[in-house]
């Protein structure tokens, strides 16, 4: 419990805020750009993305707290590298954002052909499925980090379990 205590005051509540910005507030640019709110697969979506960000945190959070702390500072670090901390801006808030944004404007706008039930259930099963492996590699790797950085400081090993058994990077 003491490991978890020092896990919440590391993370500190402006990482918290950020978080729920992300989770709660930004998947509603579906909405907004759609035009509506009666858009029934954006809301299953929404609560598939609310479900599992807010799941695989919790998760990390009980085994290894000092991971979310890490990923809350990793932009803060000296040794992490410049271009990471652009990337993940860009990657993890424009991305996102961009996603989102078109979605919407291609719901609202009909760009795309309608799709049947099925595929759109299979896509939703590829979404959950990506999401478990995001959070199976998290709980896996303590220093799983949002840049690239050897966290020295942690005393980092090489992450032999979960997927990394199937796949190494450096």
């Amino acid at each position: 419990m003491e490991k978890q205590s020092e896990g919440i005051k590391g993370i500190g509540w402006r990482m918290v805020v950020r978080f729920l910005i992300y989770v709660v507030l930004l998947p509603f640019v579906l909405f907004i750009a759609a035009g509506r709110f009666d858009w029934t697969m954006a809301w299953i979506y929404i609560g598939i993305h609310i479900a599992f960000t807010l799941i695989s945190r919790f998760i990390v959070f009980r085994k290894s707290p000092e991971t979310l702390v890490e990923r809350g500072r990793a932009m803060q670090a000296e040794d992490a590298p410049v271009g990471d901390r652009f990337m993940v801006v860009i990657v993890g808030l424009f991305g996102p954002l961009a996603i989102w944004t078109i979605a919407g404007l291609d719901d609202r706008f009909g760009w795309s052909p309608d799709l049947s039930f099925l595929t759109q259930v299979i896509a939703l099963l590829g979404v959950v499925l990506g999401y478990s492996l995001g959070t199976w590699a998290m709980v896996t790797n303590a220093f799983f980090s949002s840049v690239a950085r050897i966290q020295e400081d942690r005393d980092q090993s090489v992450i032999t379990g979960g997927p990394y058994r199937i796949v190494r990077h450096p």
